[in-house]
């Protein structure tokens, strides 16, 4: 939806590719600035609460993405109010338009990882080592039953049925996005409970924190997982990005009028997977894990509870399923079964939002004698600097793989038979990368 607005305002292939590279580097240059500042947040640091010192930047950043979503969605009316001769059709030549919605997209994706951080370093903060799967399975939950709404009313006519968000479907859908995010961050700030926070005397020794975080970041444990990250981000974002455009080529002829596409059904098919198995299977593993631990001999638990090998396994069992659905894609001519395929990536997705952030937090949460981890006083941990770091083995996979996927569709179109070819191509590659992962995966050893 974001792609066809800008189309329509007639932004330029140029500008279109600064666009896209917005999430990657607010990823990897925000969020860990956002997480090392909040480590640092004392309670009287922003007037809003009265104590913690991640509750600032999650209704910061509800407060600020929510103004964007509707400025974003805004944008042609706000450019028509400044400048008389943005009109309704002649918004594609209306710079100040585009202006005002690449500025809010800007808006968007810094706001995101200051949310970002404080919510995932809040979940380190607050939860202890047991809790740490749990907790990290209901965000999962919680990602994926909002894809599963989204696609939902995506499929209905907003516009009509509240008229008074707005009179086109985006706005609608921005307009409802901006008030579930600012009750969700009310919730979260008025409910959540955290440790006083008090004010350290100077901000002094960030160079000296942050070689202690890398030096914890790059310990064999968090390096192997970060290098599997890697390769499951590599394999996974061309996946996203083409996926949809891929499936729809293939458009199904349902009568001689209309075109069944079919990327819409099959993403929603895959959403509702992955929050059927983010729903059922951290439960599962639970179980799992009580049944080891009650024999001494059998048992594959951590000295928290926490039982890295049944977690590494279900890891592994999902990136097999997903290399081996990319590879079915590629091959199969058939629509239904291209579909079906996409819904049991799934089950790779909900598992990647749930089992990887579960090893990093548990790893940093369990290193309370790491001085990474203990700076300056017990309330004055690295979490969201460590958190924001590790988001690095997301980050620089995406622009990895949008340069590798770019070259191709640049070089190779006409010798690869089109834009089909090219896209077979990827997901060929992606299932490579996500089987050397599950190599990488099966060879983990969590200490």
């Amino acid at each position: 939806m974001k792609q066809n607005y800008l189309a329509s305002l007639g932004l330029s292939p140029a500008l279109a590719s600064i666009v896209w590279l917005i999430p990657p580097l607010c990823g990897g240059i925000m969020l860990p600035v956002f997480g090392a500042i909040s480590d640092q947040c004392p309670a009287t640091f922003f007037f809003f609460f009265s104590s913690g010192k991640r509750k600032p930047f999650i209704a910061g950043g509800a407060l600020t993405l929510a103004a964007s979503l509707l400025v974003f969605a805004w944008s042609g009316d706000l450019a028509r109010s400044l400048d008389g001769s943005c009109r309704p059709d002649r918004l594609h030549s209306c710079a100040l338009a585009r202006d005002i919605s690449v500025l809010s997209i800007l808006g968007m994706n810094v706001s995101v990882q200051a949310l970002q951080a404080g919510v995932r370093a809040l979940m380190v903060d607050v939860c202890g080592v047991e809790q740490q799967s749990q907790v990290n399975a209901w965000a999962g939950r919680m990602v994926n039953a909002a894809n599963v709404v989204y696609y939902g009313l995506a499929s209905m006519d907003l516009r009509r049925l509240l008229p008074f968000f707005g009179d086109t479907q985006l706005k609608v859908n921005c307009a409802l996005c901006a008030c579930i995010l600012l009750v969700t961050g009310g919730l979260t700030c008025s409910i959540s409970t955290e440790e006083t926070a008090t004010r350290p005397s100077r901000w002094s020794g960030i160079r000296e924190r942050f070689r202690d975080v890398i030096s914890v970041l790059l310990s064999p444990d968090l390096l192997h997982i970060q290098a599997i990250q890697f390769l499951t981000w590599f394999a996974w974002f061309p996946y996203m990005m083409y996926i949809r455009s891929y499936l729809d080529g293939f458009g199904m002829k349902s009568t001689p009028s209309t075109t069944v596409q079919y990327g819409s059904l099959a993403l929603l098919f895959q959403s509702v997977i992955a929050l059927l198995v983010i729903t059922l299977l951290p439960p599962l593993a639970s179980r799992i894990t009580k049944r080891r631990s009650a024999g001494d001999n059998t048992s594959t638990a951590d000295g928290n509870g926490f039982d890295w090998k049944t977690h590494r396994n279900i890891w592994a069992a999902a990136q097999v399923i997903f290399a081996s659905a990319l590879l079915g894609i590629t091959l199969t001519s058939s629509g239904i079964v291209r579909v079906i395929l996409v819904g049991l990536t799934g089950t790779s997705w909900a598992v990647i939002q749930w089992v990887p952030f579960t090893f990093m937090t548990v790893k940093i949460r369990a290193s309370s004698t790491a001085a990474c981890y203990l700076t300056y006083k017990e309330d004055s941990r690295n979490v969201g600097a460590m958190v924001g770091l590790f988001n690095l083995s997301i980050v620089i996979p995406q622009l990895v793989s949008m340069l590798l996927s770019s070259l191709i569709f640049s070089a190779m179109t006409d010798l690869l038979h089109g834009p089909a070819g090219c896209s077979r191509l990827i997901f060929f590659i992606s299932s490579l990368m996500s089987f050397l992962g599950v190599v990488l995966t099966t060879r983990l050893k969590f200490m």
